[in-house]
Formats: C-alpha cells, sequence, structure tokens
C-alpha cells in the first residue's frame, strides 16, 4: 500500500474492508451490505440469490 500525506483513514478503512470479507466468507455475501441495498433501489441482496449475479 502506498502512504498518502492526505488520508488519514486509510489503514482504518483497510481493516474495516477485510473485516467485511471475512463476515462475508463466512456466513454469505447477504450477511453485511450497504444500507442503501435494502431500500426499492437496492439491487444487493436480490443479486445473491442468482447464478453468478445474472439470470440463467
Amino acid at each position: 500500500m502506498q502512504l498518502s500525506l492526505f488520508e488519514a483513514r486509510k489503514w482504518e478503512n483497510r481493516k474495516l474492508g477485510a473485516a467485511m470479507d471475512n463476515i462475508r466468507n463466512r456466513y454469505g455475501y447477504a450477511a453485511i451490505y450497504r444500507a442503501v441495498s435494502g431500500t426499492e433501489a437496492g439491487t444487493a441482496i436480490a443479486r445473491t440469490k442468482l447464478i453468478g449475479g445474472h439470470k440463467k
């Protein structure tokens, strides 16, 4: 990772991303997602039920 003088929370964001990946690996993609995916406009939850994210 390249260090930045302007991005103070880079390591915190990276640790958060790793924690989210661990949860998804253990419990599936729909275990944790962005709040916007819970709205009518969100598609992430519906796509988890599709094979490869696409209809077959």
